[in-house]
C-alpha cells in the first residue's frame, strides 16, 4: 500500500487521469457495453458500423488525451517506463477492442444481397452455388432446393419466386445449414404463400423453411431430422447463445402448429444425435396434416 501511495504521488492528475479514467476505465465500460448487444437481436450491419464507428472516435480522443499528457509528465518528471507502460496498456486494449468488433460483426444480422447468380458464386472461398442450387421444373410449378442453407440462399429462391407467378412449391433436400438463413428463407416462403414438400432428406435449420409451407407434404421414405442447437466451435464465437437461438426457434414451431412435448423432447436430445421421428410421430405433433 506504501508503495501505491508513492507511485501516485509522483504521478500528475492530468496524466492519472488520461491512464485511468479515459484510458482503461471508459474502454471497459464500452467494451462491456458492446458485449451486452450480443444479449438481444443482431444488430444490422449499418447499425453496428455506426456503433464501432463512435467507439472507434472514442479510443482515438482518449488515447490522443493519453499521448498529450504524457508528454507532459515526461517532460516534468523524466520518468520513461510509466509512459511506456501506459502505452502498452493502450495497445491491449485496442487489441480487445478489435477482438471485440469481430465478435459482434460475426454476430451481425447482416442479409447480404447479391445482383446475379455469378456474385453468389464468387463471393467466397467455397461459391455457394457449388454447396447448393435451386431450379425450377419443367412445369414451372416446383422450385427444387437442393443443397446447405448458407448465405444467399435466401436471395436466390427469393429471386425465383419473383420471377415466376407459377410456383406453387418448394421441394427441399437439404441437411441445414445457417439457421439465419434458413429463418430468412422461411419469411420469403410465408410471404409467398408457398407450400413445402420433401422428397428424400429436410433436416436441422432445413426444417424452420419446411415448417414455413402453406402446405407441408412428406414424400415416400423421405425423413425429417431433428436436433439440439449447439456450435461445432464455441471459442470461435463465445457469445451465441444456442439455448437463445432455440428458444427463439421454439415459439416459431409452436407458432406453426408443433406440438409443445414433441418439441421438448427434440430439445432434450443430445447435441450429436439427429432424431428421425415416424410419419406417424409427425402427423401425432402436428408437423404433417392429418
Amino acid at each position: 500500500m506504501a508503495a501505491t501511495a508513492t507511485y501516485l504521488e509522483r504521478q500528475s492528475p492530468s496524466f492519472l487521469s488520461a491512464l485511468w479514467l479515459t484510458g482503461v476505465l471508459l474502454r471497459v465500460v464500452l467494451s462491456t457495453a458492446l458485449l451486452a448487444l450480443s444479449l438481444f437481436d443482431p444488430l444490422t450491419l449499418a447499425i453496428l458500423s455506426a456503433i464501432v464507428a463512435v467507439d472507434l472516435a472514442a479510443f482515438v480522443w482518449s488515447l490522443n488525451r493519453y499521448a498529450n499528457a504524457a508528454g507532459h509528465h515526461l517532460n516534468s518528471t523524466g520518468r520513461f517506463w510509466s509512459v511506456t507502460g501506459g502505452f502498452a496498456i493502450f495497445l491491449m486494449s485496442g487489441i480487445v477492442m478489435g477482438i471485440t468488433w469481430w465478435l459482434l460483426f460475426q454476430d451481425a444480422d447482416v442479409n447480404v444481397r447479391f445482383e446475379n447468380k455469378e456474385e453468389i458464386a464468387a463471393s467466397g472461398p467455397t461459391p455457394p452455388k457449388e454447396r447448393y442450387v435451386a431450379e425450377t421444373t419443367r412445369d414451372g410449378q416446383e422450385l427444387v432446393f437442393k443443397g446447405v442453407v448458407a448465405q444467399g440462399a435466401d436471395f436466390l429462391i427469393s429471386e425465383e419466386f419473383s420471377n415466376s407467378d407459377r410456383l406453387q412449391t418448394l421441394i427441399l433436400n437439404s441437411p441445414g445449414g445457417n439457421v439465419r438463413e434458413a429463418r430468412r428463407m422461411a419469411e420469403t416462403v410465408m410471404a409467398n404463400g408457398i407450400s413445402t414438400h420433401v422428397a428424400n432428406e429436410c433436416s436441422a435449420s432445413c426444417l424452420l423453411v419446411f415448417m414455413a409451407g402453406q402446405q407441408r407434404t412428406l414424400g415416400p421414405g423421405a425423413q425429417l431430422g431433428f436436433h439440439r442447437y449447439g456450435l461445432d466451435f464455441v471459442q470461435v464465437l463465445p457469445h451465441v447463445n444456442p439455448l437463445r437461438e432455440m428458444r427463439t426457434d421454439q415459439q416459431y414451431y409452436l407458432e406453426r402448429g408443433l406440438d409443445l412435448d414433441f418439441l421438448d423432447k427434440v430439445f432434450d436430445l443430445d447435441r450429436s444425435s439427429i432424431w428421425y421421428p415416424s410419419r406417424n410421430e409427425l402427423v401425432d405433433a402436428g408437423v404433417l396434416p392429418q
